[in-house]
């Protein structure tokens, strides 16, 4: 039957992205056949039902197709004689199956597909040239199904990755500014413990193969936008090699959540959760829904799902941690040749993060006296106009709305079979976000005897502040007590404090904890579109494709000190009410007396940017089978990237008395100033990156691959904010990162054992390096870029094993060694640019990376019950480039249990961390408030000098407790 392009347009008619034009060209290729004999089918699953875009290929040819909305497929035009056909489908075992042609068979077969539960015969669509199953792709790849999805209690999405061997997470911050890694590829992951928001850096977090931002960012992290709940169907992890040319400027890997699309008999759930966080301290409440179905003519599917969560969060702050949910849907219609989907979701979720922790120690970490695992030390809730760059703008900090995440997206689908060998896909989406953060992001104890602690008192520094002697009271506003009194003299050496008196709380003696903020709030807006053509030849296939998209981002304010605070040292701390008496008989209002913060308005200086991206790329892919058991696939990609924008960095207000003109009041003296200091910039880089593998099947059990890749890195937008001047601008263009990986591996699948080995080497270069520095009047500044290298050498081991009934032990193991091949960066020192300096830390451990990785999981099933624990070991660390001290080594134990009651009805129960271990993820340096902003600050020297020295840590989330009831219909 001859196709007409006419025809074939009546189910292509949504001219959505740069797909229609595509298609319109491409249709024209369509061709007819002579009908001479046909393979026919319907393909199910385990259950008996019908497999709705199951692959079906005739073995050593270009030919195939899909089922279709009843699992029907029909291969029409063939020759007479016998053929072998290949019948696939995700979360399936692959089965082939010999027909005739002409014959009693070739008029209909049935064929039924077992599930399977141990992935390597799983078909992958990430990262792959074309559709394949683990064992005959030269990937290094994991995948997570439902099951195994639904039977954990996450921290966020990411703490999902620990299973995935070659990933390093770190989720201790909570839902959201989670850090994620692979390989070693981190340098620029981890900003500062106070700043962790560059924890994507070079991975790409996905949903349903297209990011969940086209750009990355240090302030707009992806995990703001996603979160994991009963609509997801499956993960896809893939680390290194081919992500370079299959994501969107993301060497390091891609992390692809795959939602439901419904179906014939899909059902529906409700999923109930009560948790108590906080070592059983406060409640977690969750409802998880979904649902899915088909029209009556099974054309059309659809499904339906989201969430909803209240909880207080592992450390109470007096306010809700984690409030809000999602609602996501999509709708798919099938028709001759492919289908096309519409889906959209809404986010609207406000999400705290873990504040510092007082520590003390470097060899044995331990808590600070007086302080529990448990502990907040966020900022109590409470509304306060902050200027927000001139007497007449004001933005509201209160530390109760933490970071609260908007994201509206709608997208476009489309999957067509313009002809037996000839298929086209094209994915596009619109999204509209927002972030609005009002949060800490420090916290670290300060010294009474401190003079940095007055100077960012208000009492000592720069114009506005009261640079007099006298006495400064310190008062608890909640009951009135003074707790201390402390004189601040002048004298030939400068500025000197004494304690008159004090009544101080807690076991360290004069310290009080400086609780510095973050008030940003930032928009995108963001349109997308991938389209990939593939045609399927005789002994493989080839794929070309387009990526675009358009994002506009603007922050205003971006401030990284909204408001300041002093507090005792205590559990949900309050700022103290601080007053000064100056020798003069005049007297200061330090701290404002309706909320106790200081230096309203980003006293260190604060700024705003807006920029526009467009981003252009363009990829192939080709897979051919060399034999039938030797396949090579290569792939390159070419990516444009072009930014312009302006950042307009604020400058000191120069009013005398400040806001109110009220020099007495020196809370409002220190607001910063915009439209003084604009730079405008237009920048443009390209990357070109290229991927090659050879996998080897020796037998349907046995496999090796090996995969060499050079990949390219553009800088994130952290990178220009640093352009704060025309000099800047002009002699500090982006530059590309290069990541150089080579990796093997071996997959072995026996009937009780499914395991792959996977040696790697990863050589990261030309990695800017930058400090975040203090000048002389408080305001921040970068010290100039230096470029690095870092290498990698390692091995990942994933292993799911059987070796009786009802036992199952699944493992994810990483063994590898980073080290800084060529590193210098810059050590700050004290305040101001004069005695910055570079420091070289050539051939010491990359910072943050372990040499161990495991996570085991046991699990014990039997009819309706089943139970594991999961052993999660995170070997010891450097905490720094200096390598000043390791990070300890720790063991993290889960556990689960559940009961199948009835068909409809299913309970389970949950305990993380049930050791309640103090897992340290980072730590701040000692010292000074400015040297604790950067763990850079701490060397070896200082270490041997005070052991025992107070600073701030991340720890993990404590121990709490899940009990979760799903209802089925």
């Amino acid at each position: 039957m001859k196709k007409t392009v006419s025809s074939l347009l009546l189910h292509c008619t949504t001219p959505f992205g740069i797909g229609g034009l595509w298609l319109l060209i491409l249709l024209m290729g369509t061709a007819s056949y002579a009908q001479t004999g046909r393979i026919a089918g319907k393909v199910a699953d385990a259950k008996g039902m019908a497999l709705v875009g199951a692959t079906v290929v005739l073995k050593d040819s270009q030919r195939g197709t899909t089922t279709d909305s009843d699992g029907k497929f029909v291969i029409p035009n063939l020759s007479n004689g016998t053929y072998t056909i290949k019948l696939s489908f995700l979360g399936s075992i692959a089965q082939e199956v010999t027909v005739t042609v002409p014959g009693e068979k070739a008029e209909q077969i049935s064929v039924m597909l077992a599930d399977d539960n141990k992935n390597l015969d799983e078909i992958v669509v990430t990262g792959v040239f074309d559709k394949r199953t683990r064992m005959e792709s030269s990937v290094a790849i994991s995948t997570l199904n439902t099951k195994q999805l639904d039977r954990l209690v996450p921290n966020s999405a990411a703490d999902l990755l620990k299973n995935v061997p070659g990933v390093y997470v770190n989720s201790s911050a909570g839902e959201v500014r989670n850090i994620v890694y692979s390989r070693g590829v981190s340098a620029n992951s981890v900003a500062s413990v106070t700043d962790n928001t560059n924890g994507y850096y070079y991975v790409s977090l996905q949903e349903d193969g297209l990011p969940l931002t086209a750009f990355s960012s240090g302030l707009l992290s992806p995990d703001f936008f996603f979160r994991s709940d009963a609509t997801i169907n499956r993960l896809e992890a893939v680390r290194g090699g081919t992500s370079s040319i299959t994501g969107v400027n993301a060497p390091g890997g891609i992390f692809n959540f795959l939602t439901k699309s419904g179906g014939v008999n899909a059902g529906s759930e409700v999923r109930v959760k009560f948790g108590l966080e906080g070592d059983g301290k406060n409640p977690y409440y969750r409802a998880d829904f979904n649902t899915g179905g088909s029209s009556a003519d099974k054309s059309i599917f659809y499904n339906v799902g989201g969430f909803y969560r209240y909880a207080n969060g592992a450390r109470y702050a007096g306010y809700a941690l984690n409030n809000g949910g999602q609602l996501k849907a999509n709708i798919t219609k099938n028709f001759t040749g492919g289908s096309i989907k519409l889906y959209a979701k809404y986010l609207d979720d406000h999400n705290g993060t873990t504040a510092p922790t007082p520590a003390q120690g470097f060899d044995d970490i331990t808590l600070a006296p007086g302080v529990n695992k448990s502990d907040s030390y966020l900022l109590p809730a409470g509304a306060v106009q902050v200027p927000n760059g001139s007497t007449t703008n004001f933005s509201t900090f209160d530390p109760s709305r933490t970071n609260h995440a908007k994201d509206l997206t709608v997208g476009l689908l489309l999957n067509h079979s313009l002809s037996d060998t000839w298929s086209l896909v094209n994915n596009a989406k619109y999204s509209a976000k927002s972030l609005l953060i009002n949060t800490n992001v420090a916290t670290s104890f300060t010294s009474l005897l401190d003079p940095t602690t007055y100077v960012f008192a208000g009492t000592l520094g720069g114009p506005g502040s009261v640079n007099l002697p006298g006495v400064a009271t310190f008062t608890d506003r909640q009951t009135g007590q003074v707790v201390a009194q402390v004189r601040q003299d002048f004298g030939q050496m400068g500025p000197s404090y004494s304690v008159l008196n004090t009544n101080l709380p807690g076991a360290v003696p004069n310290s009080l904890l400086y609780l510095g903020s973050q008030m940003a709030e930032t928009k995108v807006s963001e349109f997308m579109d991938q389209l990939t053509l593939t045609k399927r030849l005789k002994n493989g296939a080839i794929n070309v494709g387009v990526f675009y998209a358009n994002s506009h981002i603007a922050s205003n304010p971006n401030m990284p000190a909204a408001v300041l605070g002093l507090s005792t040292v205590k559990n949900r701390p309050m700022p103290l009410d601080i007053s000064f008496k100056a020798v003069t008989g005049q007297t200061f209002q330090v701290s404002d007396p309706n909320s106790g913060y200081l230096k309203f308005g980003g006293s260190f200086g604060f700024g705003t940017f807006d920029y526009s991206q467009s981003q252009f790329a363009a990829f192939l892919g080709n897979n051919v089978d060399l034999t039938d058991k030797l396949n090579f696939d290569w792939g390159l990609r070419y990516e444009n990237i072009g930014i312009k924008g302006s950042n307009d960095r604020s400058v000191p207000n120069t009013k005398t008395g400040g806001l109110d003109g009220n020099p007495l009041t020196s809370y409002d003296n220190f607001y910063g100033v915009t439209g003084v200091n604009v730079t405008n910039f237009n920048k443009n880089i390209s990357t070109f990156s290229y991927s090659g593998g050879l996998n080897y099947k020796f037998n349907d059990n046995n496999a090796l691959y090996v995969r060499y890749t050079k990949g390219q890195k553009s800088p994130d937008l952290s990178f220009y904010n640093t352009y704060t001047s025309d000099f800047v601008v002009t002699n500090s263009p982006p530059k590309n990162q290069d990541i150089m990986q080579i990796e093997a591996g071996y997959k072995l699948k026996t009937s009780r054992l499914r395991a792959v080995i996977t040696p790697f080497y990863s050589r990261l270069s030309n990695v800017g390096n930058t400090q975040l520095a203090a000048d002389e009047n408080s305001q921040f500044y970068y010290t100039p870029t230096q470029y690095n290298t870092v290498e990698t050498k390692g091995v990942e081991i994933e292993a799911d094993w059987n070796p009786v009934t009802h036992f199952d032990l699944r493992g994810a193991f990483t063994i590898q060694d980073a080290k800084y091949a060529s590193w210098k960066t810059w050590n700050v020192g004290a305040d101001g640019k004069a005695d910055d300096k570079l420091v070289d830390y050539t051939g010491n451990k990359a910072e943050n990376n372990p040499s161990l990785i495991m996570t085991v999981t046991p699990t014990y099933s039997v009819g309706k019950f089943y139970t594991f624990v999961q052993w999660k070991y995170l070997g010891a660390r450097p905490v720094n480039q200096a390598n000043a001290y390791d990070l300890p080594a720790f063991s993290q134990f889960d556990l689960g249990a559940g009961y199948t009651v009835n068909r409809k009805l299913s309970l389970s129960l949950n305990v993380n961390n049930f050791t309640n271990v103090l897992g340290i993820m980072g730590s701040l340096s000692p010292g000074s408030i400015i040297e604790a902003f950067n763990p850079q600050n701490i060397t070896k020297e200082k270490v041997t000098a005070n052991p025992n020295a107070l600073h701030s840590i991340i720890p993990i989330q404590p121990r709490a407790y899940f009990l979760t009831a799903t209802y089925q219909f």
